[in-house]
C-alpha cells in the first residue's frame, strides 16, 4: 500500500480505516513493510506508520520516484507484466510536441570573454625575518590583486609599485619577471609551480580584480557560502529604475533592484574566472532580498534560509529574457566608454573582459510558440510585483487561505 502522507491527506474520512485494514493485510502476509508511506509534504506522523521508512517526495518529486523504484526493487515487488504505452496517449503527446527546425539559432551565454592581459606578472621574494607576517599585511593591504603560494607572492605589480602603493617600506623585492601567457601554458620553473598552480594563482588574481572593479561601482558585497556576490543596491541604482543596455535598433532596458512584497529584491552575480575550454569569467546571477533601506544602506536578510525561501517564491515566475535583461543591464554598471570590462590588477596594468557575453550557434531550433515584446517581460506585473503583495502580510510567505 502506498501511503500519501501530509496533514490534509491524513485527516480525511476513512484514511484511519484504510491504514488499519492495510495493517492487517500486512500482518497476515508477515510484510512489517506493507505500508510504503510516501511523504508528499513535512507533517505530522501518525502513531503506527511513525516507525516505518518513509519516502521523501516533499524534498523534491524526481527523486522522491528514483527512491521509491529503488524500494520497491529492493523488496522484489512483482511487476505488472505485458505493458504499453497507450496509443491514445501517444498520440495526445505527439499533437502537443514541438517539432525540431534545423537552422541556425543563436544562444547566449554567461560568458565574458578575456580579451587581454598584462604582458608580465612579477614573482616577488620578501628579505629577513618575520616573513609570514609581512607577506600576509601585503596581501591584505594592497588594493591591487597580490597572490600568496609557498613562499612566494605573485602579482601584476613590481615590488617597488607596490611599496609605493602602500607607502612602507617591506623589504619586497621583484625576483623574477614571467611572461603571463607562458605562465598559464607552461607553470613556473623558478618555484616548481605546475600549470594547474600557475592556473589558480591566475584565477585568483582576476577575481580580486574582478572584486575591486565591482567596489568602485558601489555595488553591494555579499558573502555568500563560497564567493562573494556584488548585488545591485538603491545606493548604487535608484530602487525600481529600469537600465538601458541596448538602444538599437530597439530600446531595451531591465530593473535591477525593486520592492515586492515590502522587501527589496537586488539582482547581482559571483564572478567564477576559468582559463579552460578558453579564457572568461563566468557570471553566476544572485538575487538578494532586504527588509528595508536607509540613508546608509540596505538592512539585507540575514537569514540564509529565509532568502531561499524568497528567492523561489519571487523569482521562480522569472523567465529567460527577464534574467537576460537583468545580466545585460548589470554588464552596463561596469563597462567602459568602449563597452568593455576593465579589471584594474597592476599600475597600468588591466585584465580586459569583453562587455558583451560570448555567443554561440547551434544548428536546431524549435518554433517559438510565445512571441514577447522586447520588454513584456519587464512590465509582466506577475513577475515584479503585484502577484507577491500577500508577502507584506505573512512573514512566511505562503498565500492565505483566503
Amino acid at each position: 500500500m502506498l501511503l500519501c502522507c501530509s496533514d490534509e491527506t491524513l485527516a480525511r474520512r476513512g484514511v484511519e480505516e484504510e491504514i488499519e485494514i492495510a495493517e492487517e493485510v500486512g500482518r497476515s502476509l508477515g510484510d512489517e513493510n506493507f505500508i510504503i508511506p510516501l511523504s508528499v509534504r513535512v507533517h505530522k506522523k501518525r502513531f503506527g506508520t511513525a516507525g516505518l521508512q518513509y519516502i521523501k517526495f516533499h524534498a523534491g518529486w524526481a527523486a522522491g520516484l528514483a527512491d521509491l523504484l529503488d524500494d520497491l526493487e529492493r523488496k522484489g515487488v512483482q511487476k505488472a507484466g505485458g505493458s504499453s504505452v497507450s496509443s491514445t496517449w501517444q498520440d495526445y503527446r505527439r499533437r502537443l510536441a514541438l517539432g525540431v527546425e534545423i537552422r541556425n539559432e543563436r544562444l547566449t551565454s554567461n560568458w565574458l570573454p578575456i580579451k587581454q592581459w598584462p604582458e608580465s606578472l612579477y614573482d616577488l621574494a620578501l628579505n629577513g625575518a618575520s616573513i609570514t607576517t609581512r607577506r600576509d599585511e601585503i596581501v591584505g593591504r594592497c588594493h591591487f590583486p597580490v597572490v600568496a603560494h609557498d613562499s612566494g607572492l605573485y602579482s601584476f605589480s613590481t615590488a617597488e609599485e607596490i611599496e609605493a602603493e602602500l607607502g612602507q617600506t617591506f623589504g619586497l623585492r621583484t625576483a623574477e619577471r614571467i611572461q603571463t601567457k607562458a605562465f598559464m601554458r607552461s607553470g613556473y620553473s623558478g618555484r616548481s609551480l605546475s600549470r594547474r598552480d600557475a592556473s589558480n594563482i591566475v584565477v585568483t588574481l582576476i577575481r580580486a580584480g574582478w572584486e575591486r572593479r565591482c567596489r568602485q561601482a558601489e555595488l553591494l558585497e555579499y558573502d555568500f557560502t563560497h564567493l562573494p556576490g556584488f548585488q545591485v543596491s538603491p545606493q548604487a541604482v535608484p530602487l525600481g529604475k529600469q537600465v538601458t543596455w541596448r538602444k538599437d535598433p530597439s530600446s531595451r532596458r531591465a530593473a535591477l533592484n525593486g520592492k515586492v512584497g515590502g522587501r527589496i529584491w537586488m539582482y547581482g552575480a559571483t564572478a567564477i574566472p576559468k582559463l579552460w575550454p578558453v579564457p572568461m569569467v563566468k557570471l553566476k546571477p544572485r538575487i538578494v532580498f532586504a527588509s528595508g533601506s536607509t540613508d546608509n544602506g540596505v538592512e539585507v536578510i540575514p537569514d540564509a534560509s529565509r532568502q531561499h525561501k524568497l528567492r523561489r517564491q519571487v523569482c521562480t515566475p522569472w523567465r529567460n529574457k527577464r534574467w537576460h535583461g537583468c545580466m545585460m543591464a548589470y554588464l552596463t554598471l561596469l563597462q567602459d566608454e568602449n563597452g568593455d570590462i576593465p579589471l584594474s590588477v597592476g599600475p597600468g596594468a588591466d585584465i580586459l573582459l569583453g562587455g558583451k557575453p560570448l555567443t554561440f550557434i547551434v544548428p536546431a531550433t524549435t518554433p517559438n510558440t510565445d512571441v514577447m515584446d522586447e520588454n513584456a517581460d519587464t512590465d509582466d506585473p506577475t513577475t515584479l510585483g503585484s502577484a507577491w503583495d500577500y508577502l507584506d502580510s505573512d512573514d512566511e510567505g505562503e498565500p492565505s487561505s483566503d
